[in-house]
């Protein structure tokens, strides 16, 4: 029995329907349809079909030689790096005083990826809240 490894639920329906995706990038996706198909074709290889062996074959050839996703200048890039490259140039009192004229950071500075810093104070009263135990604040006027 050959059948997919997972639903196709969530996955988009028809890969024809897209217009605008380059047809060499365009060959290697398969969405619901195109996967339900390639299921079909194993079982038809698997029965002795060696030319749809071949083309998937070739499919797979392309993708692994293109140069829209092997880029050569990038492979020279990484080939050139050494142990070196892992060591900072300057000390990070240097390189924190440059961002801090840069960028006019904060003595703490912090992001919103992640959980912000919070005090006790603030604990307690996300606690409150959640519990709805926190005082309650009339906003009409008198």
């Amino acid at each position: 029995m050959i059948a997919p490894s997972c639903s196709l639920l969530h996955t988009p329906f028809d890969l024809d329907l897209e217009t605008v995706i380059n047809p060499f990038v365009k060959n290697w996706m398969a969405f619901a349809k195109q996967k339900l198909n390639e299921i079909n074709e194993l079982a038809r290889i698997i029965d002795g079909e060696n030319d749809l062996l071949l083309e998937n074959l070739k499919a797979i050839s392309s993708r692994n030689v293109s140069p829209l996703i092997h880029k050569q200048e990038v492979k020279q890039q990484t080939a050139a790096i050494t142990d070196e490259d892992a060591n900072r140039i300057s000390k990070f009192a240097e390189r924190q005083k440059i961002q801090q004229q840069t960028f006019g950071l904060p003595l703490f500075p912090t992001t919103t990826i992640g959980s912000f810093p919070q005090t006790d104070d603030i604990r307690q009263l996300r606690a409150k809240l959640k519990k709805a135990t926190y005082p309650r604040i009339s906003t009409t006027s008198k």
